[in-house]
């Protein structure tokens, strides 16, 4: 389903529990009432939720995207090999520490 659907469907239920609350109080059942009217709000929470998950769906395929395009311009990551090789060239053109003034 779409979001637009879903999102009718969830206003849908809302309105159709809001009815059958006013409907069942006009008629004296006093405990329908109180069902379909703790019942009501359930619809409107999930509207928020299904927002707030959208957002969060969004949000991952930004930093998905922009992990993808940093890992094609950087190339791709080190292996522990590779790593090592390029800690001891490091450790190598750093050269041997000074000790002249070492007592």
């Amino acid at each position: 389903m779409t979001r637009v659907a879903l999102l009718t469907a969830y206003a849908g239920l809302f309105c159709w529990l809001a009815y059958c609350a006013a409907a069942s109080a006009l008629h004296g059942g006093w405990w329908q009432t109180a069902v379909f009217v703790l019942a009501a709000p359930v619809p409107l929470v999930a509207a928020s939720r299904e927002g707030l998950l959208a957002e969060a769906l969004r949000r991952e395929a930004v930093r998905a995207e922009r992990g993808a395009r940093l890992a094609a311009h950087n190339g791709p990551p080190l292996t522990a090999v590779e790593r090592a090789a390029w800690q001891r060239l490091a450790a190598a053109l750093e050269g041997p520490e000074d000790t002249r003034g070492a007592a």
